[in-house]
C-alpha cells in the first residue's frame, strides 16, 4: 500500500482516486481516508503495482494541494511480491490471517527461511455482528491510535479481527483500547499469538 499525507481538510476518497487517475495510476484495490484525518491509504493487488504507482506519484497533487506519498515498508521489503487484495480476503485492509503475526516467516519463530517478522498485531475480540474493517479502523483512530498499518477481519467470522502495527511498542500502546465500546460491544485487545511480549516495551507503553 501507499500512504498519502498532507491531504486537504475536505479531501475525499473520490478526490484521491481522481488525482491517481490523472497521473496514470491504475489498478487500485482500495482507497481510504480515515474520517477527519489529513492522510489516507491506497492499496494495490500486488507490490509490483504499488511500486509502479509510487514511481508515477512525484509532485503528487490532490484537490490543488501537493501531498506526501510513502511506499509502505512491507511493499519495499517484498520488492514486487503478491499482496492479497481486499476483495479476495473478504474486505478491509490486510493480508492473510497467518501473516498477522507480522512480517515474513513463521509465527514469531523466524519461519522456514529464518526471517524474523517485523510487524506486530493486536487481536481484537468481542466484535459485534456485521463489524467491518473500516469501522474498526475508525474506532481506533477515534481513540488516538492512527498509526496502524492494516486492519483485518477474517472472512466468514466477525467475532474477532486484527490491527497491525510496525513496532511492538505501537502494538502495546494500542492495548489501551481494550474495553472501548464498538457498536454496542466492549472490545477486548491482546497481542496476537506469536507476537513478542517484551516486559520492557510493555512497561514503556503503560507509562509510570
Amino acid at each position: 500500500s501507499i500512504w498519502v499525507g498532507n491531504l486537504p481538510q475536505d479531501a475525499t476518497s473520490a478526490d484521491l482516486e481522481e488525482a491517481l487517475g490523472a497521473c496514470g495510476v491504475v489498478g487500485m484495490s482500495d482507497v481510504y481516508i480515515p474520517p477527519g484525518r489529513d492522510f489516507g491509504f491506497v492499496r494495490f493487488a500486488s507490490s509490483a503495482d504499488a511500486i509502479e504507482a509510487h514511481s508515477r506519484m512525484g509532485d503528487f497533487v490532490v484537490a490543488g494541494v501537493e501531498v506526501q506519498v510513502k511506499l509502505s515498508n512491507t511493499e519495499k521489503a517484498k520488492g514486487g511480491g503478491q499482496v492479497p487484495s481486499a476483495a479476495s480476503m473478504g474486505g478491509g485492509w490486510g493480508p492473510a490471517p497467518d501473516d498477522y503475526f507480522g512480517g515474513v516467516g513463521g509465527r514469531g519463530d523466524g519461519g522456514p527461511q529464518g526471517k524474523q517478522r517485523s510487524e506486530v498485531s493486536v487481536k481484537v475480540s468481542n466484535l459485534p455482528p456485521g463489524a467491518s474493517p473500516e469501522a474498526l479502523r475508525e474506532l481506533f483512530v477515534s481513540l488516538g491510535v492512527d498509526y496502524m498499518t492494516d486492519v483485518y477481519i477474517p472472512k466468514g467470522s466477525s467475532a474477532y479481527g486484527f490491527v497491525r502495527f510496525s513496532t511492538e511498542l505501537q502494538a502495546q500502546a494500542a492495548l489501551k483500547c481494550a474495553g472501548a465500546e464498538f457498536q454496542g460491544s466492549a472490545i477486548g485487545c491482546e497481542l496476537a499469538e506469536g507476537a513478542p511480549r517484551s516486559a520492557q516495551v510493555a512497561e514503556m507503553a503503560m507509562g509510570p
